[in-house]
């Protein structure tokens, strides 16, 4: 039980995180800079862009597993 809950902490962290991330490129690409300068950023950009991607699936993973986990460990579903 007591990996299922760090477990679901840090997916939590994760996830959360990675939305922050992603609301924040979107808000910094959008009011600080211009086409030509998004566009000479795209490379930076596709990369961030990807790795909060696979850090909110990884939270979103996490979570699932820890859900299913939990339910596991309940009396009343063991036979």
């Amino acid at each position: 039980m007591f990996f299922t809950s760090i477990g679901t902490v840090i997916a939590h962290v994760l996830f959360w995180t990675a939305m922050f991330g992603l609301f924040y490129t979107g808000w910094v690409g959008a009011s600080h800079y211009g086409p030509e300068e998004i566009a000479a950023q795209t490379t930076w950009v596709s990369k961030n862009l990807g790795m909060v991607v696979i850090v909110a699936f990884g939270g979103l993973v996490l979570g699932v597993l820890c859900e299913i986990s939990s339910r596991m460990n309940k009396t009343d579903n063991q036979a």
